[in-house]
């Protein structure tokens, strides 16, 4: 079984994979926003699919200001990021990891993964920054670079997003 939206034809040719993601832990960065579930619901049911699922299992990493709670497109992104993953895979467990938008805040939700007992074997992130840019320092991205190593070599993926601007995310 493929996802709703995708055609047989490309599914065949980028061989994604049959099921619904039944069994599967998703997990997503989040830097701001908030997880609606009523929202979540209104989308399962305009796009056709179970309202019982996907189960999302929210992990407040950092607290969150109000204002980064309740910035709408923090809520934006996090509600769309949700929504793809469970278009694609409406059975699968979301494990949705908030944090900061800053050095800490990356850096602790990526060490929110490495050390969850239940880690998911695969990682989300649709916020990207390119290294060298004001918010990173050196020792960050070094920390972060080393999560990340460690994340892989405990045989988790890591998906990170370019940016919205391609390649150079700027």
């Amino acid at each position: 079984q493929r996802p709703w939206f995708l055609p047989q034809e490309l599914a065949d040719a980028y061989s994604f994979p049959p099921g619904d993601g039944s069994g599967q832990k998703i997990g997503i960065l989040e830097f701001g926003g908030k997880y609606i579930a009523t929202d979540l619901q209104l989308f399962l049911k305009m796009a056709g699919l179970d309202s019982a699922s996907p189960e999302v299992v929210v992990k407040n990493v950092l607290a969150l200001p109000a204002q980064e709670q309740n910035d709408p497109d923090s809520i934006g992104e996090t509600m769309l990021d949700i929504e793809v993953i469970a278009g694609v895979c409406p059975k699968a467990t979301i494990a949705v990891y908030f944090s900061r938008w800053s050095e800490k805040g990356w850096v602790d939700n990526l060490d929110a993964v490495l050390t969850d007992d239940n880690a998911p074997p695969i990682v989300s992130v649709s916020y990207g920054l390119a290294e060298g840019q004001d918010i990173w320092t050196q020792q960050a991205v070094d920390h972060a670079n080393d999560i990340l190593k460690e994340l892989a070599n405990a045989g988790t993926t890591v998906c990170v997003s370019t940016g919205d601007d391609g390649s150079d995310d700027q």
